[in-house]
């Protein structure tokens, strides 16, 4: 009465070993399910995160990630937020003065072009009395021009010495 029956004890032990193999895929397949959701439970923010990275690499500061975790994955996605802020403050401030120093460079090249315009007109200006000065007085030392028109080419060389003279003094 004190032992049971040895029967009924190895029916089970059969039962249990005939059921080990099904319990332990199942129990295999079961530890598969939860590790797979875990770990995309985990690897989710990351992927994001990085997927924002990416978009701040190109520029693009218009998102936000909103990570509300309290970990250390929450506060990186909170830091990214406020980077992203920053950055895009920064930008803005860096495209405005780009645009005023291309405005600066645009008025000096106007300065540069009038600059040269005006001396390209005084350039001409005063070339074509001292031509004028230069080949009458030569006439007049080769002795090309005959000494009674001489008195007319000196007053020629006179007037345009004048006219030089009140382009040099406007």
């Amino acid at each position: 009465l004190v032992v049971p029956p040895m029967r009924l004890a190895n029916q089970a032990v059969e039962a249990l070993n005939r059921a080990a193999p099904c319990l332990a895929l199942a129990l295999l397949a079961f530890s598969l399910l939860c590790a797979v959701g875990y770990s995309r439970y985990l690897a989710r923010p990351i992927v994001r995160i990085s997927s924002i990275a990416g978009r701040m690499a190109e520029l693009d500061f218009q998102w936000k990630c909103g990570e509300t975790r309290r970990d250390e994955i929450g506060a990186l996605g909170r830091s990214l937020d406020e980077m992203a802020e920053r950055l895009s403050a920064a930008l803005a401030e860096l495209e405005e003065a780009n645009a005023a120093l291309r405005g600066d460079m645009e008025r000096a090249r106007e300065l540069e072009r009038q600059r040269l315009a005006f001396f390209s007109a005084a350039s001409h200006e005063l070339k074509t009395p001292m031509t004028t000065i230069a080949g009458f007085s030569d006439g007049i030392l080769d002795g090309t021009i005959p000494p009674d028109k001489e008195r007319a080419a000196l007053q020629t060389i006179s007037s345009e010495t004048r006219r030089l003279s009140r382009l040099v003094r406007r």
